[in-house]
């Protein structure tokens, strides 16, 4: 009857370790990008709500009929975008619970490297753990995997509100100097 060696069970929790040490910067990286973002977000958001669009004169609006239907027009091109509430807290908390599984499963790594260290007869128990050990491991990369793909992708969606949160703020200070413009030319 053969059974599995210290070496075998030393050479899968070397692998462990090998998926585990993926777990590394990108995520922290990933994290301080999307918060960074959510702080332009919320700039951006209460810059472009501080703009409020000025009122065309009655005299304007008596005179120059086509022109302020132009300007009308371009008002309802503002896109209308609504305030969401972005958080980087779910991810962090995601994170922590992942560095604790690494924590735990390095923990029990080292409680078998010490068990077999010196180990002459078989380790067929020591190897079923480390088993164990490699596939949390291989779990907790595609978990971490998983993770940076949902920040970069709302990452993504951030960047795409932001911008046109921009566009938004652009246009209402050209619309606020069109109204300008068009009340003046109604005074003369």
């Amino acid at each position: 009857m053969s059974g599995r060696k210290a070496s075998e069970v030393s050479s899968l929790l070397n692998r462990a370790n090998k998926a585990r040490n993926v777990f590394d910067e990108n995520l922290d990286n990933e994290l301080e990008k999307f918060s960074n973002n959510i702080e332009q977000y919320e700039k951006q958001y209460t810059e472009n709500e501080s703009i409020i669009l000025m009122e065309v004169s009655q005299e304007a609006l008596k005179e120059l009929s086509y022109e302020i239907e132009l300007l009308n027009k371009e008002k309802e091109k503002l896109m209308k975008v609504k305030k969401r509430n972005y958080s980087s807290e779910e991810y962090k908390k995601i994170k922590k619970d992942l560095y604790f599984q690494i924590k735990k499963n390095d923990d029990e790594s080292k409680r078998i490297f010490s068990i077999i260290r010196g180990k002459s007869h078989y380790c067929d128990e020591e190897y079923r753990q480390a088993e164990v050990i490699y596939k949390n491991a291989k779990k907790i990369e595609e978990e971490k995997t998983k993770l940076e793909i949902k920040i970069k992708n709302e990452n993504s969606e951030l960047l795409r509100d932001i911008n046109k949160l921009k566009q938004n703020y652009l246009r209402k200070k050209e619309i606020n100097e069109k109204v300008k413009k068009l009340n003046e030319k109604a005074k003369k």
